[in-house]
């Protein structure tokens, strides 16, 4: 039996296939946090800009009732 120069951490064959899998793994988990961190702020600038829609078609809505109510009293 020879000896090598690298140590058996290196070329155990387990060894580079866990580190392998752990380095993918890692890279996978990594997207998919990006991806929802996306996704969450797409769906909290969707809600803002709904919320801010709505806003707008009651602001005309509640003018027109008091200037409407304004001139039946008056």
């Amino acid at each position: 039996m020879t000896k090598t120069s690298q140590p058996t951490e290196t070329t155990d064959p387990i060894i580079l296939y866990s580190r392998s899998l752990h380095e993918y793994t890692l890279r996978l988990w990594t997207e998919s946090r990006r991806v929802a961190e996306q996704n969450s702020k797409r769906r909290e600038a969707e809600a803002k800009k709904a919320s801010e829609e709505e806003a707008e078609r009651e602001a005309p809505e509640s003018a027109c009732k008091s200037t409407s109510s304004d001139s039946l009293s008056g």
